[in-house]
């Protein structure tokens, strides 16, 4: 027996004339639908021909109890704006929710779900793609007093990538390369390598961005439970929560070996080892946060309520501290935005920060205007400048945040900052006077200061990976350009 099936309705934009009498079949967990609903142009009001195929449907869904749960999923194609197609979808998939109902289906056996162009199944480029991707999906969630896995469609995807992005399915033997577009079921895991980073983004588009080094498990949509809501197991490292960036955003629930952390609208940090974790809300909605205690059941497990602002730590066996105050954000110096300078052919990025007392680390990132991450880096919290060389031409979003001893992480401060055109190249100096070789009774070393090492300055970095190492202090860079060099400054002391 399948674990789980989704049986496809065509959900046409354009109301057709011809009426189509549909057979539905139901066997086991697979229900099989010929013939297609029609909508009204640009609405969800049912075309006069639909009538006859929702009668087949309800009587199929009727017929069969042990058919608990079945989620009604809206689609559509990417034609038009994101947010209107998914608003479009959610109410063309309440439509056949309430025309089922309506036609005797129990109200509480069923759950609408829109999810707009987000997961085609086709190309968005041919005429028969985009009505491939018109659509309704039913997915059986519970059959017979039992979850089905929701395996028929991905739960996410990895949305973006920089450098080592490692993913695995869970009866999988081995990771695969985290490529950007991958699907992602229940149970799979994503791991970034040092100096690497990924957005994950869900079906609802809530979204997350893991930084480097770190390890989730993606686990569904308990769409069974009557809940708005993703869930995530983080084991190590830190992710960020982006849901009010992006349309539509449910609920992401974020469980760590410590307890776990209830995301709403806004944005948060969730970061945690082995032993602690953290929890630094930066906006929007309250952050509940759960710890896990031995004693406790999940229902009496102690929460606490995390304001923007604000943060927590918990550490496994115990209850969460009380919320504190994040550490201020730094203070950005110089002129804002940030334009970058040319040397010869090669951009230079450079922006300085005051963090304020207290700080243990400065963390930058760099999104281009794709929102791809193309630059991060990570430095103790003495550092008080960076350059970025060699991004190309564009404008850029940074975000400089410091974290501070109890780990908790401030509000970034963002800006703006633009690389421009290269100036135009200097026309070519004639050669001047020939100059005799000076005659010397030295013993032919060079002056002190200027001995040759056979390395040119812009050697320094010849990899995507470019650490710097500058007195005692290692700063961890990452660009898309193999030309890009890190330069920290750190404070006087």
């Amino acid at each position: 027996m399948r674990a789980a099936l989704a049986v496809f309705l065509a959900l046409n934009l354009l109301a057709l004339p011809v009426a189509s009498k549909g057979v539905v079949v139901v066997v086991d967990d697979r229900m099989t639908v010929t013939g297609s609903v029609h909508f009204q142009t640009g609405n969800a009001v049912f075309a006069a021909d639909a009538a006859a195929l929702l009668d087949d449907i309800a009587a199929a869904i009727t017929s069969d109890a042990d058919i608990d749960i079945l989620v009604v999923e809206g689609h559509t194609d990417s034609v038009g704006d994101p947010a209107t197609n998914r608003a479009l979808s959610q109410k063309r998939a309440e439509a056949v929710v309430d025309a089922l109902a309506a036609r005797g289906v129990a109200r509480h056996r069923l759950v609408a779900k829109g999810f707009g162009d987000t997961v085609p199944v086709a190309t968005n480029s041919s005429a028969a793609g985009r009505e491939a991707n018109r659509r309704v999906e039913f997915t059986i969630v519970v059959r017979a007093g039992k979850a089905t896995a929701t395996a028929a469609l991905p739960l996410a995807k990895i949305a973006s990538r920089l450098n080592i992005v490692d993913a695995k399915a869970p009866e999988a033997a081995a990771w695969q390369k985290g490529d950007i577009g991958l699907p992602l079921y229940r149970a799979w895991r994503v791991n970034t390598k040092e100096q690497s980073s990924a957005d994950v983004a869900f079906r609802d588009t809530s979204r997350i961005h893991l930084r480097e080094t770190t390890l989730i498990v993606i686990f569904g949509d308990n769409a069974y439970e009557k809940k708005e809501q993703r869930r995530a197991t983080l084991e190590t490292g830190a992710l960020v929560s982006r849901i009010d960036e992006l349309l539509g955003g449910a609920t992401v629930v974020v469980d760590t070996p410590a307890g776990s952390a209830e995301l709403g609208k806004g944005r948060a940090v969730v970061a945690t080892d082995d032993r602690t974790s953290r929890v630094s809300n930066h906006r929007g909605d309250m952050v509940r946060v759960r710890g896990k205690t031995r004693k406790a059941t999940p229902s009496e497990e102690v929460a606490v309520d995390v304001a923007p602002g604000m943060g927590t730590r918990v550490a496994v066996g115990t209850v969460p501290e009380p919320p504190r105050p994040l550490p201020p954000s730094p203070r950005v110096e110089g002129n804002v935005p940030p334009v970058a300078t040319w040397e010869a052919d090669v951009s230079v990025l450079s922006f300085a920060w005051s963090p304020g007392p207290g700080v243990v680390e400065v963390l930058v990132e760099v999104r281009d205007a794709a929102d791809q991450v193309v630059f991060q880096a990570r430095a103790p919290g003495t550092v008080r400048a960076v350059e970025a060389r060699g991004l190309p031409r564009g404008d850029y979003a940074v975000q400089l945040s410091v974290v501070d001893e109890a780990g908790l992480e401030s509000i970034p401060a963002e800006f703006g900052a633009i690389v421009g055109t290269p100036p135009p190249a200097a026309a070519p100096v004639e050669p001047g006077p020939a100059v005799a070789a000076a005659t010397s009774t030295d013993t032919g070393a060079a002056p002190a200061g200027t001995q040759d090492d056979g390395a040119e300055p812009d050697d320094l970095c010849s990899s995507p990976l470019c650490p710097l190492l500058l007195g005692l202090v290692v700063v961890g860079g990452v660009a898309a350009t193999i030309t890009t060099i890190i330069v920290v400054g750190e404070a006087s002391r």
